[in-house]
């Protein structure tokens, strides 16, 4: 499943953010994964400790990252929340 890391120049509480693509990486969903609130592992890379911001086309929807923890010397966990304003912005 594909996931766009971003930096987020804007506040949380606009709609239309402005972004800057930071990365597109690659992860498996393992069992169940929370829509509204997920938690990534991903391979660790300098690049992502800049992002605070990602979609998950899959799901459809944009999310804050809220903390990036490293659980080994190549991956971290990365824990979302999802922005109901941008993802829902057609609505």
């Amino acid at each position: 499943m594909e996931i766009k890391l971003y930096k987020n120049l804007s506040e949380n509480n606009v709609i239309g953010k402005s972004l800057a693509q930071i990365k597109s990486v690659e992860c498996n969903l393992k069992n169940d994964v929370s829509v509204i609130n997920p938690k990534l592992i991903l391979y660790y890379t300098a690049n992502i400790l800049n992002s605070n911001y990602c979609f998950i086309p899959k799901f459809n929807r944009y999310y804050f990252i809220d903390e990036i923890i490293p659980i080994t010397a190549d991956r971290c966990i990365v824990k979302c929340r999802v922005d109901v304003l941008e993802s829902f912005k057609e609505d």
